[in-house]
């Protein structure tokens, strides 16, 4: 923990110093190779983690910056500017002031509200900025726990929030303050429900930890192994989201000792699709279940700490999500980093690019299209 928090404050220091829904069809698309379809949605200002409303016509994300009491003059992240917005999806904002003061999961299945969390702080918002389900994860004197988290996530199946929760040598699914499932191992800090309700995956938020499965209706958990989220370790530290759901929740995507693979929920059915010649992250599944979108890393030494390095030279990749599959890019390489990637129709995809300039004062949002009609 202490060389965590210790590689976070180096990292940090080092910044200070130096166009349409497509419809689904019966057979997949055809992959753009390296397009100059790529749109910038953010120009206005410094944004990051876009996620797509269910129906693509939105898109709400965060936008971030430094300095967010105002002169506290702190150089801790609860100084980290997080406002969480909502544009169409051709950039255009749409809600004239922040919905709330928080980092952004996403949608709720209907679409008519976000999730949110920050400060042992969880809830939903509309697009009115009406809160509810508003629960407390944890009071001041328990946040140093063993496996204490600031995530959070709505579970729709019980019509509450829900965070990973460690009580008596275990790790629980909390909802709202009680337990809800027990795991006698460290199930990490992110919980996903499967879009249909029935599942809910917990992993941890960086480097290499378990993928573990909980099915509500048999009360039981399945250990689908290591994954990897994103190569870069404080890859947590803006909370960005992620989901290695396939839309009708029959299958996940994830990184795993090296490969692309996709298994049912219950691991009997598991592909290795393909291996990763490079640092890789973030596989989301397109809507119709065909494709697989990830992001590649060239990371390069920073100018000032050689020792540490900067997850930039990123490409996005589409590839069939059949066994044997060849990917192919479908983006520019680009300098900056990619926290996170989603698609927002069959055809196109949403992420961020975030620079290594001071204060997140490079953090912009795109767009490309990465399938032909």
């Amino acid at each position: 923990m202490l060389s965590r928090i210790a590689t976070r404050f180096a990292l940090f220091f080092v910044v200070v110093t130096v166009w349409f829904q497509g419809s689904a069809l019966s057979g997949p698309r055809n992959p753009v190779s390296q397009s100059n379809d790529e749109v910038m949605l953010s120009a206005a200002g410094n944004a990051y983690n876009p996620v797509p409303s269910p129906d693509g016509s939105k898109i709400a994300y965060v936008h971030t910056g430094w300095d967010r009491f105002r002169g506290s003059g702190g150089f801790g992240r609860s100084n980290l500017l997080s406002e969480v917005m909502v544009m169409n999806s051709e950039g255009k904002v749409i809600t004239p002031k922040p919905l709330a003061d928080a980092f952004l999961v996403g949608w709720i299945s209907d679409g008519q509200d976000l999730v949110c969390f920050r400060d042992y702080l969880c809830f939903l918002v509309s697009l009115d900025a009406v809160k509810s389900k508003e629960a407390r994860m944890a009071l001041y004197h328990e946040l140093y726990k063993r496996g204490s988290t600031e995530r959070a996530t709505y579970c729709g199946f019980l019509d509450a929030m829900c965070w990973v929760g460690p009580a008596d040598d275990f790790d629980y699914i909390m909802i709202s303050g009680r337990r809800l499932a027990r795991n006698k191992s460290a199930i990490g800090d992110m919980l996903v429900p499967s879009p249909d309700g029935r599942y809910i995956a917990a992993f941890g938020s960086y480097g290499e930890a378990p993928l573990w499965i909980y099915d509500s209706q048999k009360d039981s958990w399945t250990d689908l192994g290591k994954i990897t989220v994103h190569p870069n370790r404080d890859w947590d530290y803006i909370k960005p989201s992620w989901t290695p759901w396939f839309r009708d929740s029959s299958r996940l995507v994830f990184i795993s000792d090296g490969g692309l693979v996709i298994s049912s929920p219950d691991g009997k059915s598991q592909q290795r699709i393909m291996p990763l010649s490079r640092p890789a992250g973030l596989p989301v599944a397109s809507p119709d279940g065909h494709w697989i979108a990830y992001v590649t890393f060239d990371p390069t030494p920073r100018d000032v700490r050689p020792d540490l390095l900067f997850w930039g030279g990123t490409t996005i990749w589409v590839v069939a999500a059949e066994r044997g599959a060849k990917p192919r890019a479908a983006t520019r390489k680009a300098a900056e980093t990619t926290c996170d990637l989603s698609w927002v129709n069959y055809v196109e995809v949403v992420f961020d690019r975030i620079g290594p300039e001071a204060f997140y004062s490079n953090s912009h949002i795109w767009k490309a299209r990465v399938l032909s009609h």
